[in-house]
């Protein structure tokens, strides 16, 4: 009780030491545009990221007492900030996302069934704590090698941080998933920080890293609409549908590939109960109604008309080209962290730095060969976990593991067409579906032989 008791003075003491730092930083004007060109001369935080700011370090500190209050600051952070704004920058460049995330999960460490539920995934010789903690090292060797033979900066979207930021989420989403109500904490969390996201964005067309995050949370809520009862699958399902709307809004062609994909897999799976694949269906005709009126039935008709000559397909195809014709000692160790593409923008002559645009070439261009292996095969057990839960006998770990597969589904099209193999968002659907392997092993052996199909609310 001594050792706990003094490591959360020590936690307390650190947190506070934070948050004088960054309320210091927040009162000073920027003194020069950001390194990615998102915040101007003179910028200064608004007072609604202030208070922001101040909601997560409050739930921070309650952290090593309670760790949903820790998951729960994790998860707005996650998903309240928006992407390409000054606050991005800003919270990148003053520390705020990195000593949310790590004090929020060194607090969630000091609880006992915590740190039990992470030791039990590691002396249990489970596959996926290796391979995450080899992809994390790798990254760690690559950055430094980048550092002693390279004189090249990394830039603040993909820098090492950003990846322990991840592996953070990742485990403290995998330690703090155990049952029906932890889901809820985190769901409720994410309908938090989207609804905070939507808020910040003044216009939605061409929104491209919103529809990033939007399609795979509306597969994620509609594989958990059709598991519940009509009072809360009615909510549920509005929240799927308020989710596809906004993602066909912003005319992103390949996160809203991602959503058909992950809709299509749930409506496939629910064939067997009339009732799911109705909801389903209903949400693929709203989607599908709201589409032919929206931007996006344009630029798919561009894809269609043009096919690989449309402008923004020409691009990327040039930009993958170019990153696989690297020399092969390149593909051994990468660029390093933070450095993707960099080499690419040099031998296309670009006017500025442009990131390859796929997620998977960025890591091999960044990480080498070993990197991009590591980072395919932590997904590979991702989705493995959510195929052993839907066959659980755990009705709940059944329907859970469908929502989430359907939801990383998406997220991984939507990969394929932008950069983001260290985003934190992805990390947190991966945690959760990692999560499922331990909850299946765990449901089989205390819930009684069911019908797959029973509700969620039974678990």
């Amino acid at each position: 009780m001594k050792r706990i008791a003094m490591a959360r003075g020590i936690h307390l003491a650190i947190l506070a030491l934070c948050v004088v730092m960054l309320l210091y930083q927040a009162s000073i004007p920027a003194a020069h545009e950001g390194s990615v060109g998102w915040v101007e001369e003179g910028y200064q935080p608004p007072w609604e990221a202030i208070l922001f700011g101040a909601v997560a370090f409050g739930l921070a500190s309650l952290s090593c007492w309670y760790p949903a209050s820790g998951m729960v600051a994790i998860t707005l952070v996650t998903f309240g900030i928006r992407r390409y704004s000054a606050e991005l920058e800003w919270a990148w460049t003053s520390g705020f996302q990195t000593a949310v995330v790590i004090l929020c999960g060194a607090g969630m460490l000091i609880s006992p069934p915590v740190r039990q539920r992470l030791q039990n995934a590691w002396n249990g010789r489970h596959v996926w704590p290796r391979v995450v903690a080899a992809m994390f090292l790798w990254s760690l060797l690559c950055e430094g090698i980048a550092r002693l033979t390279s004189d090249s900066v990394p830039g603040p979207k993909h820098h090492v941080l950003r990846m322990i930021e991840s592996l953070v989420v990742l485990l403290a989403g995998y330690a703090f998933f155990t049952n029906v109500r932890s889901l809820r904490w985190m769901a409720s969390a994410a309908v938090a920080g989207l609804a905070l996201l939507l808020l910040q964005v003044p216009q939605f067309e061409n929104a491209s890293d919103v529809a990033f995050v939007m399609a795979p949370m509306a597969c994620l809520f509609a594989g958990l609409a059709i598991c519940q009862r009509w009072p809360a699958m009615i909510l549920v399902s509005a929240l799927a549908a308020c989710c596809s709307l906004v993602s066909i809004a912003t005319a992103n062609r390949g996160a809203n590939v991602g959503l058909l994909v992950g809709l299509a897999c749930l409506l496939i799976a629910s064939m067997r109960t009339a009732k799911r694949a109705a909801v389903v269906i209903l949400m693929l005709a709203v989607a599908g109604l709201f589409a032919f009126s929206s931007p996006l039935r344009p630029r798919i008709q561009q894809w269609i008309d043009a096919g690989w000559e449309t402008p923004t397909l020409k691009s990327r195809l040039e930009f993958w080209e170019t990153t696989l014709q690297a020399p092969a000692g390149h593909l051994v160790f990468g660029s390093g962290p933070g450095r993707g593409g960099q080499n690419m923008s040099q031998e296309l002559e670009l006017s500025r730095w442009r990131a390859t645009h796929n997620s998977v070439l960025e890591i091999l261009d960044e990480q080498g060969i070993i990197g991009a292996v590591l980072w395919l095969l932590v997904w590979g057990l991702a989705l493995l976990a959510c195929f052993g839960g839907f066959r659980s006998d755990a009705p709940w770990v059944s329907g859970v593991s469908l929502a989430v597969l359907a939801s990383l589904l998406a997220m991984f099209v939507g990969a394929l067409a932008v950069s983001r193999h260290d985003d934190i968002r992805m990390f947190w659907l991966l945690g959760l579906a990692l999560a499922l392997g331990a909850l299946r092993r765990k449901g089989d052996e205390i819930e009684p032989k069911r019908n797959p199909s029973a509700h969620v609310s039974n678990g």
